[in-house]
Formats: C-alpha cells, sequence, structure tokens
C-alpha cells in the first residue's frame, strides 16, 4: 500500500504462481480464482440508505391506475389482493429494460410503468410494490443476486453486488418473497416458485444487514404415465401419455401454451415419439385442464402405433420395446 497526497495505491504482486484447474459444471457462486474487491461502502446500512433515494414513487397515481387499484381493492381478502396484483404486473407488464445512464439503477416512475405496460425487473417490483402499499399491503422491493446468491455474505457492503429485484409482501406475519418478472405463476402465496437467492437487501428504513430468504414452494414437478394397448402382432397399439406437472414444471408448460400455437406443440410431442416408434400418428388432439388453484398443469396425448411388433432376426417371432 503506497500512500500520497492525493491518492492511496494498492498493489498485488503475485509471482510464479500455480496455474488454476477448473472443474466442469462449477456453481455459478464459486470461482477457483483469487478476486478483490474495492467498495466505497462501509456498511449494508449506506448500500440501503442509497437504495432508498431511488426506490421512492414521488408522483401521484394517474386516474387509470386508480381505477385499477379500486377492482383489486373488491377482492374477497388480502391474499387475493397480492395474487391479482402479482398475476397482472407478472403477465401484463412485458419484461424489458432499458438500463442506460440512470436507468441503470433508477426505477422508471410506476405510473408509467403501467401505461406504457413495460419494465425492467426494479421496474416492475417498484409498480408491485406500489400498489400493494396503496392497498394497505406492507411490501418492500428487495436487491438479490442472481449468480453469487448467498456467497454475498463474504463481500464488501457494495451498490454493484446485485444484479436482480425481487419483492417482499408481509401478511398476518408471514413473509412472501416474490418476483414480479416471472410469467404465469399461479396457485396460493406460499407455493409460489423462488430461486436459491439466499441473501437479498430488504430495501426499508432500519435495514442494517442482508436479509436470508429462506427456501420457498413450488418445486418443479413432473409425473410422466405412458398407457400402451397392445393387441396382435399385425395390430397396432394404442398409446395414451399422461402428463402432470406441478410448481415451476407448470409454469413452464403455461408459458408453452400461452406464446406457441397448439398444433406446433403437438408437432413437437409427435416428433419425440416418432424418434421411439417409427409409424406412429396422433389420433386425437391433445387435451390441456390447468387447474390455476393448484397451478397444476395434465396434458393428455393420444397416438397409435402401426408397427409396435418388429420380427426377430433370429428365428420367427416377434418383440416389442418400451422407452421408459
Amino acid at each position: 500500500v503506497t500512500r500520497t497526497k492525493d491518492s492511496v495505491e494498492y498493489k498485488w504482486d503475485l509471482r510464479k504462481v500455480a496455474g488454476v484447474k477448473e472443474e466442469d459444471f462449477l456453481p455459478p457462486w464459486y470461482t477457483p480464482e483469487a478476486w478483490v474487491q474495492l467498495s466505497e461502502f462501509k456498511t449494508w446500512a449506506e448500500v440501503n440508505r442509497w437504495a432508498m433515494s431511488l426506490f421512492r414513487n414521488t408522483s401521484a397515481l394517474t386516474p387509470e391506475l386508480g381505477q385499477k387499484i379500486a377492482q383489486w381493492q373488491r377482492a374477497n381478502n388480502r391474499e387475493e389482493q397480492i395474487l391479482a396484483v402479482l398475476q397482472f404486473v407478472q403477465d401484463e407488464v412485458r419484461y424489458f429494460g432499458i438500463e442506460i445512464g440512470a436507468n441503470v439503477h433508477q426505477p422508471t416512475s410506476p405510473d408509467v410503468v403501467f401505461s406504457r405496460r413495460f419494465g425492467d425487473c426494479k421496474d416492475k417490483a417498484l409498480l408491485f410494490v406500489t400498489i400493494l402499499r396503496t392497498l394497505g399491503i406492507e411490501a418492500y422491493p428487495v436487491l438479490v443476486n442472481t449468480e453469487w446468491c448467498g456467497t454475498l455474505k463474504e463481500w464488501n457492503p457494495s451498490a454493484v453486488a446485485f444484479d436482480h429485484v425481487i419483492a417482499v409482501a408481509r401478511l398476518d406475519g408471514k413473509a412472501y418473497w416474490l418476483d414480479p418478472t416471472d410469467r404465469y405463476q399461479r396457485g396460493p402465496l406460499a407455493a409460489h416458485y423462488l430461486p436459491a437467492y439466499g441473501l437479498g437487501l430488504v430495501i426499508q428504513p432500519n435495514t442494517t444487514e442482508l436479509t436470508a430468504i429462506p427456501h420457498t414452494a413450488g418445486m418443479p414437478q413432473t409425473r410422466v404415465s405412458e398407457y400402451y394397448s397392445v393387441r396382435g402382432r399385425k395390430a397396432p397399439a394404442d398409446l395414451k401419455v399422461v402428463t402432470v406437472a406441478e410448481g415451476l414444471d407448470a409454469e413452464r408448460l403455461r408459458e408453452q401454451f400461452a406464446t406457441t400455437p397448439r398444433d406446433q406443440i403437438e408437432k413437437s410431442y409427435l416428433t419425440f415419439y416418432s424418434k421411439v416408434y417409427s409409424g406412429i400418428t396422433q389420433t386425437r388432439p391433445l387435451v390441456l385442464h390447468d387447474d390455476e388453484q393448484l397451478n397444476r398443469i395434465e396434458i393428455t396425448e393420444f397416438y397409435t402405433i402401426e408397427k409396435m411388433w418388429v420380427p426377430s432376426d433370429r428365428n420367427k417371432s416377434s418383440y416389442c420395446e418400451f422407452y421408459p
């Protein structure tokens, strides 16, 4: 460390350093290489004060947004209000960011985001939080890092330690960690999926440290059942495929069916099975049942396999194969 009248110089001089071999498939939050972090902030409380100066809405709500909030006020209970607002911000406000200049850190005014129907993660989070607060529900933006996650505890406090913004809503003594940039989430608040971000900075008065974000429910789960009706060697076989997806898997399927024509999806499903069974054809349109209350999707496919039986090369017998 060299100190002069106008500056302080930090110099790391490493010689004959052994090479670093990186293993395959390392977690995103781990690097085997040495690194140095410099920060202008001494505490996370200072970072919070910086963030609070950005995440505050000083403009009045537009009449259009006020009318929408009045509709949400008529929901049966607080949880339904939160769910309705979350679904609106997730599905009706497109995720799109113009992150240059001040907009790298400064969220856009909620009334602007509402009227133009697009925004980045901080825009959508502030809109979501602002609406909930207008409804009388306690809510705050939360800064997280999608790559370093829980290892932020090893960092010095910094304003550039984060790359994403989510939100936390508090209801009846419980905290619900929610991501307004996700799409097609359904089900109760307690079952909403959130990646394992580990730690976050809750932008609220008196925040002095990073807050642990607990593991959430809504984990991806899919069960596929295949029912074969196999007849004589010269008769075609029938195949019915029932796929039940829950949690994050249901949300991914819901988005696929909302953004992709049904015939394209059926064609891709048929192509998948045609790699295993030549001559397979679809006999009926697939059936989709979406239980949004449970965040559960069931898909049923119907096929006919003309040549299920294959003659054996060794003798006059035939065989058929099944691939789980």
